[in-house]
């Protein structure tokens, strides 16, 4: 639920979505989402369908101040944690791609990580 009791534009997710209609529910996999959703690297969120760019930026409100830089928080840490492991800043490419398959993979509890596909489009990019 994202910051509900807030005033709507401070809302994003289900609470600002509310009962409106998506034009993709991101439940059902074989719709393929992470494929028609695209991000900045300063971690706006985007689509290059008009009607999902809609959903994105008003139904869900995904483009909040505080939402595109925990995007890019944690992408900062894993990008960290990949400098440390390689000092000299050229990763390993299985490295990065375990990575991905790690970030792609639910928890123990059936969850994916904060803003996993984020860091994935950012790793892919890196291949």
């Amino acid at each position: 639920m994202g910051n509900q009791g807030a005033r709507p534009q401070n809302q994003h997710c289900d609470t600002r979505k509310g009962d409106s209609e998506i034009t993709i529910n991101p439940i059902e996999g074989d719709k393929n989402c992470e494929n028609l959703i695209k991000y900045r690297p300063d971690g706006r969120i985007y689509s290059d369908d008009v009607s999902i760019n809609h959903d994105l930026n008003e139904t869900l409100n995904l483009n909040l101040g505080f939402l595109k830089k925990n995007r890019s928080d944690a992408l900062f840490i894993v990008i960290r944690k990949l400098d440390e492991k390689f000092s000299n800043k050229t990763w390993a490419k299985i490295t990065v791609q375990k990575e991905i398959d790690k970030l792609n993979t639910k928890d123990e509890n059936g969850f994916y990580d904060a803003y996993c596909q984020f860091i994935v489009s950012y790793l892919k990019s890196k291949l």
